[in-house]
């Protein structure tokens, strides 16, 4: 997903979503996510016509946010491989070519995601467009690979997103848990993991931090589970971090990603599947109508839907010479 950058009471009226797309603010356009108030227990619909824009609908917008960049001269997320090609480094390239490694480049050039100065901006924009708020992907407390640098970001958007007004949550990424360890330790990291959010971001920020509209409890989204695959780890986790109820969050796994380690609370809606095979709008309508079907079926709550201003992915383009791409390379997904 490096080049793709880029909820639901249980009442009696459907709900219906509007694909309005704001504006794109990264290296390719970024994927949105629907927190829906309605409709968990009855038929859902989509309305792609004649509805308010999503600045006006009762339930937030949110975008998810990737904390990936840096200016290093080399940064992965901006270069990709296409220094072996024109054995430039990342502002070389885009001084001389106006190019980084993406279908499209930023129109303030490559940043920093750790920038005061570039996340305002982003926020502003977001904000603009009537988006109500950020889920930011959070790769924990590791000091492993560059997760320190992740984590510094997160804690920086946040915190602005705080300041600003906006909402925020996080989708967290298990994947950084050492597969390698034991389990027990694989629990303890995971448990550590959460008391930071605990005590860092939900403490100092839980005035604007997304929760739902029933029972006023956090919402949080895991991009997995990948590593620790027992759904009753994480159950257990939750209760021992978060031992008031109230605020224990909800915790939504990846829809469709593993159907037998679904997390607590069900899943969420992330585009992949058949959309990656050349999908017509009619694929798209379906593959969002099933997502809202296996909710309602599973009782999940809340519901997370999706919509996404197109996908188009530059792992071909930006690997080395002559690779054996997976199905999910070289990807292009209309705008829905």
């Amino acid at each position: 997903w490096d080049k793709a950058c880029l909820r639901a009471n249980r009442s009696q009226s459907p709900i219906q979503i509007t694909m309005k797309v704001p504006l794109s603010l990264a290296a390719s356009s970024m994927f949105q996510l629907v927190l829906t108030t309605r409709g968990a227990s009855t038929g859902m619909s989509l309305s792609l016509s004649n509805s308010p824009s999503h600045g006006q609908l009762s339930t937030p917008v949110m975008m998810h946010y990737m904390p990936w960049f840096t200016l290093d001269s080399n940064d992965y997320h901006w270069t990709m491989q296409l220094r072996d090609e024109d054995g430039l480094y990342l502002m070389e390239r885009y001084q001389h070519t106006g190019r980084v490694a993406a279908h499209h480049t930023p129109l303030i050039g490559p940043y920093s995601s750790n920038d005061e100065h570039t996340i305002r901006l982003h926020l502003e924009l977001l904000s603009q467009a009537g988006v109500k708020g950020v889920i930011v992907n959070w790769y924990g407390i590791s000091n492993r690979y560059d997760y320190p640098i992740l984590k510094q970001a997160a804690d920086t958007i946040i915190r602005l997103s705080h300041e600003a007004g906006l909402l925020w949550t996080l989708c967290y990424e298990d994947r950084t848990i050492d597969g390698n360890l034991r389990k027990e330790d694989q629990t303890a990291h995971l448990q550590a993991d959460w008391e930071y959010i605990r005590d860092v971001y939900i403490q100092k920020y839980s005035g604007t931090m997304l929760r739902d509209t029933v029972n006023n409890r956090p919402v949080f989204l895991q991009f997995g589970p990948v590593t620790v695959d027992d759904p009753l780890t994480w159950s257990n986790m939750l209760i021992t971090v978060f031992s008031s109820l109230n605020e224990r969050p909800y915790l939504l796994g990846l829809d469709h990603f593993s159907p037998n380690t679904l997390l607590p609370d069900g899943g969420f809606s992330w585009p992949g599947g058949d959309l990656f095979q050349n999908p017509t709008t009619d694929d798209i309508k379906n593959f969002h109508a099933s997502f809202y079907e296996r909710a309602q079926e599973g009782g999940w709550y809340p519901a997370i839907g999706s919509t996404f201003p197109r996908f188009h992915d530059y792992y071909l383009q930006g690997s080395s010479p002559n690779p054996t791409p997976p199905p999910w390379w070289n990807v292009s997904v209309p705008s829905f």
